[in-house]
């Protein structure tokens, strides 16, 4: 037997939906659970969760240099490239 997905009901319509398919959005100033149709009518804001990855790369200390580039818009690999041909 195939494995379903708990259903969660949609906080606006009250329509039964599988869990991937409801979203965290604000709706009139207050953060419900919604389907994404409903997202839509009422013209709701989804709240996305950083990834795994992305919270990784937040918690790695960056070097000065690091830091002082990325302020400057510039990416590291470009500007260590440019810097080799002077």
């Amino acid at each position: 037997m195939a494995y379903e997905k708990e259903q969660k009901i949609c906080d606006i319509c009250g329509g039964k939906f599988r869990e991937d398919e409801i979203v965290e959005c604000i709706v009139e100033n207050s953060i419900v659970n919604s389907c994404k149709k409903c997202v839509e009518s009422e013209n709701g804001i989804i709240i996305t969760r950083p990834t795994k990855e992305q919270l990784e790369e937040a918690e790695r200390p960056y070097t000065v240099h690091e830091r002082l580039l990325k302020m400057a818009g510039l990416d590291n690999n470009t500007y260590k490239n440019s810097n080799k041909s002077i």
